[in-house]
């Protein structure tokens, strides 16, 4: 920019324009954007449910990596986030997604998704039959041992299975 010339000055304008240009259509598409999420913390289970600017954390333990909520944050462009009390069960775009704690019980709704949570104990052959789930996800709260009896028993069920600590955390579309 030295020697200063109208064809110079002209690009250097278009590319501020272009940079402004992208910072506002993120900043748009940050607003519109709603996504619940299951990610794997070790020994916890943890949902994030982002609306717009705002993110919302469920979990039980107020001692989770606040460092990853702080990524997640800072990637979708978040201005707020509030922790709140982990529920039994969410209704997110016509899902029901039920958590099935280590007291093993759920309620009997079917064409749910399931949340196994805590190396629950229970007989994965009767849940499946009691509600016929569309899915079921197990998060990082849970054993590798119990992981990997639940996922035989949904591929001998041909039930879809997801697990975080395999695949990364799981998002609802």
């Amino acid at each position: 920019m030295t020697k200063k010339t109208f064809k110079r000055t002209a690009w250097l304008l278009a590319s501020v324009l272009v940079f402004q240009s992208c910072i506002i259509y993120y900043n748009y598409k940050a607003l519109q954007k709603e996504e619940l999420h299951i990610l794997h913390q070790s020994k916890h289970t943890v949902l994030t449910h982002q609306t717009g600017k705002e993110l919302k954390v469920y979990t039980n333990n107020s001692h989770i990596n606040q460092q990853s909520i702080q990524n997640i944050a800072i990637a979708e462009r978040v201005n707020s986030i509030s922790n709140q009390k982990l529920k039994n069960n969410y209704s997110y775009k016509n899902k029901l997604l039920i958590i099935v704690d280590s007291l093993a019980v759920y309620p009997k709704n079917k064409n749910s998704i399931v949340l196994l949570t805590q190396s629950a104990k229970l007989n994965l052959d009767r849940l499946i039959t009691d509600i016929h789930p569309k899915q079921i996800i197990a998060d990082g709260s849970n054993y590798k041992t119990t992981v990997a009896l639940w996922k035989a028993t949904c591929l001998k069920r041909k039930i879809p299975f997801y697990y975080t600590g395999e695949n990364g955390y799981y998002t609802f579309h």
